[in-house]
C-alpha cells in the first residue's frame, strides 16, 4: 500500500511539473509578442492603433483576453475630431481622452473641446481580419445598441466594427473594432 501511494505521489508530481512547463512555455510565447489588433490594413492604407497598450504587461493582458475570447478592458465611444486630435470617451469611467495622430500621444482632458465637422464613412473596405485569409462582408443594418440608438454595424466574420468611421479634414478615419468576444480597439486609418 505504501508503495502504491509513493508511486501515485511521484506520478502527481510529474503531472504537476508537466503542467507548469506547459504554462511557462505558453506564457513565454504570448509575453514575447506584442499585442496586435484583430484587423490588418488593406493595400496602402496606414493603420494606427490609438488604444495600443503602453507596456508589455498591459499588452500581455490584452492579448490574453483576445486569445481566450474574454470581453475585457475598456469600451470606447468616438466623439469626433479636432484637427488631428481624435476625441473619445472611455465608457466605464466617463473619462475624455484626446489622441494625437501626429505625435502618437494620448492625453486625458476634462472638457469636451469644440469638434470639427466629420464625414461618416464605411470602413469595412479598408480592413482585413487578422485571423483569416478570406474577407467576408456580411452587413447587419440598423441594429439597436445598448443605449437604444440605431447603429449600422458591419460584421466581418468574427469581427464587429462598432458604427461607421469618422473621417476628419486630413483624411484620417477612426473606427472602433472588436472581435465578437474580445477587447475593443480604436483604429485610425489613412
Amino acid at each position: 500500500m505504501i508503495i502504491i501511494m509513493a508511486v501515485c505521489l511521484f506520478e502527481m508530481k510529474r503531472i504537476k511539473l508537466v503542467l507548469v512547463i506547459i504554462f511557462v512555455c505558453l506564457f513565454m510565447v504570448i509575453a514575447n509578442t506584442e499585442y496586435e489588433p484583430p484587423v490588418i490594413k488593406r493595400d496602402a492604407v496606414l493603420l494606427i492603433n490609438a488604444t495600443q497598450p503602453e507596456n508589455k504587461v498591459e499588452g500581455f493582458v490584452k492579448k490574453l483576453w483576445s486569445r481566450l475570447e474574454i470581453k475585457g478592458g475598456y469600451t470606447y465611444e468616438l466623439l469626433g475630431w479636432r484637427e488631428n486630435l481624435l476625441i473619445y470617451k472611455m465608457q466605464e469611467s466617463g473619462q475624455l481622452i484626446q489622441y494625437d495622430v501626429i505625435t502618437n500621444t494620448t492625453t486625458f482632458i476634462t472638457n469636451l473641446p469644440e469638434l470639427d465637422p466629420v464625414t461618416v464613412v464605411n470602413t469595412s473596405e479598408y480592413l482585413h481580419i487578422r485571423k483569416f485569409s478570406f474577407w467576408p462582408t456580411t452587413k447587419i443594418a440598423n441594429v439597436r445598441d445598448i443605449s437604444g440608438m440605431d447603429v449600422e454595424r458591419s460584421v466581418l466574420k468574427h469581427l464587429v466594427l462598432r458604427g461607421n468611421g469618422l473621417q476628419n479634414k486630413s483624411a484620417y478615419i477612426a473606427v472602433i473594432v472588436q472581435p465578437i468576444y474580445g477587447p475593443q480597439d480604436i483604429i485610425i486609418l489613412k
